[in-house]
């Protein structure tokens, strides 16, 4: 189904709205150590990826499990 191009620019004002009062916030939290703020991003990027993978994994094991009988 193709998106409006009302919806489209609604879903963009959107995302750069959070991305930027993230970005916002994150730059007040981390005022005195962008590093600790680097590290946080990090952290958390590469925890969230590795709860998505897990979670295709699991999935595709109890799908091979349920075809094999």
């Amino acid at each position: 189904m193709p998106a409006s191009p009302c919806f489209t620019a609604i879903a963009a004002v959107t995302w750069a709205g959070y991305s930027g009062l993230i970005g916002y916030l994150g730059g007040a939290a981390f005022e005195s150590n962008s590093t600790l703020g680097l590290a946080v991003g990090l952290g958390l990027a590469l925890s969230i990826t590795a709860l998505g993978e897990l979670v295709r994994y699991v999935l595709r094991r109890r799908r091979a499990a349920t075809a094999a009988g």
